[in-house]
């Protein structure tokens, strides 16, 4: 979503990542489940051009774990 706003307003958006939630630019916070932790990088910017600051989150909840990572060249998010 942050991807696609740069590009359709061209101007850099920025997902800013905590303990608690995440907030998508100047948007509200979304709060994560309470049973989810999140840990890596705090911050990741996507740029008009569809590229990126870069960066990688690791969600964790219980058992489970997603890693999502951002590809810096072509914003392109990877889940795993």
């Amino acid at each position: 979503m942050a991807r696609s706003r740069a590009i359709a307003e061209e101007h850099a958006v920025t997902v800013m990542f905590g303990a608690r939630g995440y907030r998508l630019g100047g948007d509200a916070p979304i709060e994560w489940p309470a049973n989810v932790s999140a840990a890596g990088d705090r911050a990741i910017s996507f740029t008009p051009d569809g590229g990126s600051s870069g960066g990688r989150i690791v969600l964790r909840g219980g058992e489970r774990q997603i890693a999502i990572g951002v590809d810096w060249l072509t914003g392109r998010i990877l889940v795993r």
